[in-house]
């Protein structure tokens, strides 16, 4: 008896010390790099990160407080873990900060890092080191001669595989895709996803019976691969406001049945089904934070799957290592390590379901806060700017955020307003981006915008469909010269 209460004790007392610290959503895929080769000879690097860890990070190097809004202030700092490469030889770019809250108020203010510079003359290679993140991250490389960015991924502060950029680079080897994401899916799980660890302790704890545990977890496996693919490809897609407490609440739940029920129920399969659709809108959050590649997009899918599985399963085998749920009575297991486990999770996924559920409140609250603090004017001109660097590279969705967010910054910004109407053009709302068009050409018509509203006239006077058609139309709209960029470049 004592054995088995000092194994239960020890493998509860170390989920406990993991779960005592604030767990968030995800901790893989908080930082993105993008580069950028112009064929003008010259760079652009986009690093986008979670805002409040690297303040954290800039706080313990300089030892002095570091707000999110105020990391600009800390350039010297940013500079000397941050290495733009030619040759082997650092250059010393130009580097613009802005620090904005996200359209998901559930989720950390966002960072957004801008490094440009000359390529020097007679540079044949390319590397970057970013020592800013503890985590795996993706560095995406586009140049002029390729179709699809090129995506390496590093751990921490890494230096990349130096880049040619005289010749067109090789695809990346399915193999190393494979291996990626099938790790990315694993640690994921462990020692990332400690709210799927406590789910999967759970279900699995209400029976010992390999069978019915083998069906359980088939039906979360199920459920989850149905959920995580729908969401990936768009068919589906809910805000992580909504999903993250409702995955908290859903590991409450089954762990307050297994206090109420003694052995496994048929709907409990069923029911476990069910939370296992909404753990997988959870993965899909994770895989659209950290990207796919273009060229192995299937496999990468199918991997980073096949590595939360594998997670599942080695959480499932040394949990049944460290208790030995064989050599004890039924009574005894349950009054020792089901009932006190149980408890326990409980205790903690409720707790989870309030923070996270109270996290969209404060983080609406702090953001506010910290633009009240900034020049409006800056602040929506920062975010118009990046408005327009993702809408020309088709990144129409998150271009509407950057421009939404402009509008809101300083509402009536003539940028924003003209940025919202090439969104809305190229989703197929030509009403609305010929309303947005016409009231920019009350304050400031220029030939530009009256060329547009013209191309969107002509272009609805063509349509059977009428002046407004549906979202994602087609590449016709997405691709016509409704924006004066696309026009002049026609």
């Amino acid at each position: 008896m004592k054995s088995l209460a000092m194994t239960a004790a020890t493998w509860v007392g170390v989920a406990l010390l993991v779960c005592g610290a604030r767990v968030a959503a995800h901790e893989i895929g908080t930082t993105r790099v993008a580069a950028t080769v112009h064929d003008d000879r010259r760079y652009d690097i986009e690093i986008v990160t979670d805002a409040a860890a690297l303040a954290e990070k800039l706080d313990a190097l300089s030892g002095q407080r570091v707000e999110t809004h105020r990391v600009a202030a800390f350039d010297d700092l940013f500079r000397k873990r941050v290495t733009v490469a030619f040759d082997g030889a650092a250059d010393h770019p130009a580097i613009r900060y802005a620090v904005r809250p996200q359209s998901d108020a559930s989720l950390p203010p966002v960072a957004t890092i801008r490094l440009s510079g000359e390529i020097p003359a007679g540079a044949r290679r390319f590397s970057w080191t970013y020592g800013w993140t503890f985590a795996s991250y993706a560095l995406s490389i586009t140049t002029p001669g390729t179709t699809a960015p090129l995506t390496e991924w590093l751990e921490g502060g890494q230096t990349s595989t130096p880049f040619s950029l005289t010749a067109i680079p090789p695809p990346p080897r399915r193999a190393a895709t494979v291996w990626r994401y099938l790790v990315l899916g694993f640690t994921h799980i462990v020692p990332h996803g400690v709210d799927h660890v406590l789910f999967v302790l759970g279900i699995v704890l209400l029976t010992r019976r390999m069978r019915a545990v083998l069906w359980q977890v088939s039906a979360f496996t199920a459920a989850h691969s149905i959920t995580l693919a729908l969401s990936i490809y768009g068919v589906i897609g809910v805000s992580s406001a909504i999903v993250e407490p409702l995955i908290a609440l859903s590991i409450a739940y089954v762990a307050i049945e297994n206090l109420v029920l003694t052995e496994l129920r048929a709907w409990r399969v069923a029911l476990v089904f069910a939370f296992g659709l909404l753990h997988g809108m959870g993965f899909a959050g994770v895989l659209q934070e950290i990207g796919l590649p273009r060229s192995e997009y299937v496999t990468a899918l199918l991997t980073f799957n096949v590595g939360v599985e594998a997670g599942q399963l080695a959480v499932i085998a040394t949990a049944s290592a460290l208790v030995g749920w064989h050599r004890w009575s039924d009574a005894t297991f349950r009054r020792c390590v089901v009932v006190p486990a149980s408890v326990l999770i409980a205790c903690t996924a409720v707790y989870w379901t309030i923070e996270r559920a109270a996290t969209p409140v404060s983080a609406l609250v702090l953001s506010t806060n910290d633009t009240a603090g900034a020049d409006a004017g800056a602040l929506a001109l920062e975010h118009a700017r990046a408005g327009d660097l993702l809408f020309d590279r088709g990144h129409v969705d998150a271009a509407a955020v950057e421009y939404h967010l402009a509008d809101q910054a300083s509402p009536n910004h003539l940028r924003a307003r003209t940025g919202l109407a090439r969104v809305a053009a190229a989703r197929g709302h030509y009403t609305r981006a010929l309303e947005l068009y016409r009231s920019v050409m009350e304050d400031a018509p220029t030939p530009e915008v009256a060329a547009a509203i013209d191309d969107i006239l002509a272009l609805t006077r063509r349509s059977p469909a009428g002046p407004v058609r549906a979202v994602g139309t087609g590449t016709q709209t997405r691709a016509s010269a409704l924006s004066p960029e696309a026009r002049a470049g026609r």
